[in-house]
């Protein structure tokens, strides 16, 4: 028979705003208590009292407090926003891969332009300008594209090596935009930079959520 201890962290654990309210020290616990007490009494099957939920938060938001290892940057972390980007969906096939090549000869990378691709079991996944959607299209006509999205924006944060060895460098970062409840189109990275796909009208936030957690972390 589950406990309402073992209820409580199950169903914070599912509710990414509750632990980072939890974790920045803002949360109410009486709050939080009445507002997932009927989730706990449905997985008991039984009554529970608001204050057996108050006192589980409490231990478990002690045991948090040890479970994170606590993620900072230093002064060499850079963030940067490229405007315009364009992301394209297509299925793998035996010529994808050739024309991926010219596109690689397309893009001015000295013009600080972007080209990303990710390999996925069954797709392809291309970040570029939007200058080069045309291009881009023309190389893929006779492929199977799955998807085109315009009006994007990248964000690419770029951290000192010592952080490839922390966990929850990725988990901590994306916490900052489902705080914002702004939605990641899409991820790329290198061993020392995330690049984030989020949509335009949601930039100047973004930038501006990451920026302050890089130079501050966690508000007081």
């Amino acid at each position: 028979m589950v406990t309402v201890s073992q209820v409580v962290q199950k169903l914070v654990n599912e509710k990414v705003i509750i632990q980072e309210a939890i974790k920045q020290g803002i949360a109410s616990y009486g709050a939080i208590a009445k507002q997932i007490k009927k989730e706990v009494e449905d997985e008991i099957g039984k009554e529970v009292t608001h204050h057996a939920i108050v006192t589980s938060l409490r231990r478990y938001a002690e045991k948090m407090k040890t479970r994170y290892t606590e993620v900072t940057f230093d002064w060499s972390t850079d963030l940067t926003m490229s405007t315009n980007i364009l992301f394209v969906g297509v299925l793998k096939s035996p010529t994808i891969l050739e024309k991926i090549r010219k596109l690689h000869d397309i893009v001015d990378f000295g013009k600080g332009d972007v080209l990303h691709v990710n390999y996925g079991r069954n797709r392809v996944g291309i970040i570029t300008n939007e200058r080069y959607k045309n291009q881009l299209l023309d190389l893929l006509k006779d492929e199977r594209i799955t998807r085109i999205h315009d009006n994007l924006v990248s964000l690419s944060l770029t951290f000192s090596e010592k952080l490839l060895y922390t966990p929850g460098v990725l988990f901590t970062v994306s916490e900052r935009f489902a705080w914002e409840n702004i939605n990641i189109y899409a991820l790329a990275s290198s061993d020392v930079e995330f690049i984030f796909l989020i949509d335009e009208k949601n930039a100047v936030r973004g930038y501006k959520s990451l920026e302050k957690f890089i130079k501050h972390g966690y508000p007081e």
